[in-house]
Order: C-alpha cells, then sequence, then structure tokens
C-alpha cells in the first residue's frame, strides 16, 4: 500500500501497514526485528526522534529491553 498518512514510504511495500497502524493508533513503540522497517530509522538522525511524521520510536526488542525495562 502506498504512505496515505504523510509517513515516508518503506522500501518494502508489504511494511508500510506497520508504519501506518503504529501512526494511527497512536502508538509510542514499533518493535520489530524487520529490516526494511528497522533502516525507516535512517530517515531521521537518530534513533528515538519524534517529527510530525514520525511520532512513535522504532526499535528492536533488545533496545526495547535495555532503554525501557528496569532489570532487577
Amino acid at each position: 500500500p502506498k504512505a496515505s498518512s504523510g509517513l515516508p514510504q518503506c522500501r518494502d511495500s508489504k511494511d508500510q501497514v506497520f508504519l501506518e497502524l503504529a501512526q494511527v493508533s497512536n502508538c509510542r513503540l514499533l518493535v520489530t526485528g524487520d529490516a526494511d522497517l528497522l533502516a525507516m530509522r535512517d530517515v531521521y538522525t537518530e534513533l528515538n526522534v519524534s517529527t510530525p511524521t514520525l511520532n512513535f520510536t522504532i526499535l528492536t526488542l533488545a533496545e526495547l529491553f535495555n532503554q525501557y525495562l528496569i532489570t532487577p
């Protein structure tokens, strides 16, 4: 599907739906192991940047644990 919400186009068009869903659901994080979705972070200068067109952070499961979860 084509980008309909002003988001940049994912290099794998089959993954665009995940970007669109994250955007319209107002999620804060999109956790993925998909290389094409992770490559979308390169559109921006740093991992956790939010812009008017990308209001969520794309990260791996390992990054989620390292950045957001407290270990015992």
